[in-house]
């Protein structure tokens, strides 16, 4: 009785699948496949101009790092590494998870280090 009605089931199914209908005119080679993930690659532009709509000139002094500089009353989220210091590593990463490195008189102090002058630099030069 099973075999019966699972035999009906595939059948239906079989016959269902069969008869859907496949648009071949929007089928593409091989080549126009790779061509359209290259340019899927190269970002949202590239697609735009694929679908056939305007870009709009990219305005360059957008990409420009703003240079935000360390000032007085700053909290800093700092992480050290030392090979064999895990007190030291422990200590900062407890400081900087719950309060931060607050920067008092242009320094900053880091347990077993002492202060350490941060003010007017920019976040990069204060790695």
């Amino acid at each position: 009785m099973f075999f019966k009605n699972f035999k009906n089931i595939f059948l239906i199914c079989l016959l269902f699948t069969s008869c859907s209908y496949r648009n071949s005119s929007q089928m593409e080679g091989v080549e126009d496949f790779v061509l359209a993930s290259n340019q899927i690659n190269e970002g949202k532009t590239a697609i735009l101009k694929m679908q056939g709509k305007e870009v709009e000139k990219f305005d360059e002094n957008l990409l420009e790092e703003k240079k935000e500089l360390v000032q007085e009353d700053d909290i800093l989220n700092i992480e050290i590494y030392h090979p064999k210091r895990e007190d030291l590593i422990s200590s900062i990463k407890t400081i900087s998870s719950q309060n931060g490195f607050i920067v008092r008189e242009k320094k900053i102090f880091l347990p077993h280090l002492g202060y350490i002058k941060v003010e007017n630099l920019t976040l990069n030069d204060t790695r």
